[in-house]
């Protein structure tokens, strides 16, 4: 792969991160996921060789792929899709792993000066078209609403729940960085940290603030990191206990908060009637909303209801290699 080839590929697999526009019909951000996949095949074929995490990848992406098929067979000799099987959102997400070898098949080709200039320029364009998400979200926002919710909907994401975790990702790239290369970017930190504040989302700020602790400190962030997750995994499972065998609601707290709680109680009624197939593959990404008439919207839900224990526990166990 020519080096000015690589950078590009690089530089551009990096801004595919972010970049959307989902108010159109059709985002224009997937034609330029297929080309640039197109054109890593071709390196790939050319060279004739690639490398052993590419190759780890290749596989982790179909096999992701087959085990939401799986599931969404099962699921459809059970229940209904209201409105069809939703392929395309399984589909991008395979796509999504894929074009990641546009990163591990670059990178070694480029020199580290010219790695932390990719880098730059992606935060860079990053910060210019989440400026310009947050200014259309202010000038469309509904007068209608309370305040929290009333720059939520976006023309670039599905809302502003899924800017902030696009910005997040940013975040947590730039931690990334500073551990492993010594890379610091205050300036570049702060300004993602008030655009993720500005989405409004307190799920993004209270992540933030732990995305901080827990990346302050180089040596103790993988045990840091451990112990908010088993933690945060132990603390949802006895709110769902609650919610569920004791009777007890959150709408004191917060009727948005207490609706997590619905959703899964809405997933385990179902789940009582449904195949081994089903538990095991999940129902397919994007596809809650045609179960069970509403989105996933937790991570916890999304990958056991939709992903499966299967499919989430692989996934987790990518998620532990990487």
């Amino acid at each position: 792969m020519k080096y000015k080839t690589a950078y590009n590929i690089m530089l551009t697999t990096l801004l595919c991160a972010f970049l959307s526009i989902n108010s159109f019909i059709f985002n224009p951000i997937y034609i330029v996921f297929f080309i640039i996949l197109i054109f890593i095949a071709m390196f790939i074929l050319i060279s004739g060789k690639i490398n052993i995490f590419s190759l780890f990848t290749i596989y982790f992406a179909l096999l992701f792929f087959l085990f939401q098929i799986l599931g969404m067979y099962f699921t459809d000799k059970t229940v209904t899709y209201v409105g069809g099987i939703n392929i395309l959102s399984p589909l991008l997400m395979m796509c999504s792993i894929l074009i990641s070898i546009g990163i591990s098949e670059s990178i070694n080709k480029l020199k580290e000066i010219d790695r932390i200039k990719i880098y730059k320029n992606t935060f860079t364009i990053a910060i210019i078209f989440f400026l310009i998400e947050f200014t259309t979200r202010l000038v469309i926002g509904d007068n209608n609403k309370e305040f929290i919710y009333k720059f939520k909907d976006s023309l670039f994401y599905f809302d502003s729940n899924f800017t902030g975790l696009v910005i997040m990702s940013m975040l947590f790239l730039i931690a990334y960085l500073n551990i492993r290369f010594n890379y610091k970017s205050k300036l570049n930190k702060f300004i993602f940290f008030m655009l993720g504040t500005l989405t409004f989302s307190r799920a993004v700020i209270i992540t933030m603030l732990i995305g901080s602790y827990v990346f302050n400190n180089k040596e103790k962030y993988k045990r840091r990191s451990i112990f908010i997750c088993f933690s945060g995994l132990t603390l949802f499972l006895f709110l769902v206990k609650f919610y569920i065998f004791n009777g007890i609601n959150y709408k004191l707290i917060d009727n948005s908060f207490n609706s997590k709680f619905y959703i899964i109680e809405k997933i385990i009624n179902f789940y009582n009637h449904q195949s081994i197939g089903t538990k095991l593959f999940g129902i397919g990404l994007g596809n809650s909303e045609k179960i069970i008439g509403i989105f996933a919207h937790n991570i916890f839900t999304t990958f056991f209801f939709e992903m499966g224990v299967i499919g989430s526990f692989f996934l987790f166990f990518i998620f532990i290699y990487l």
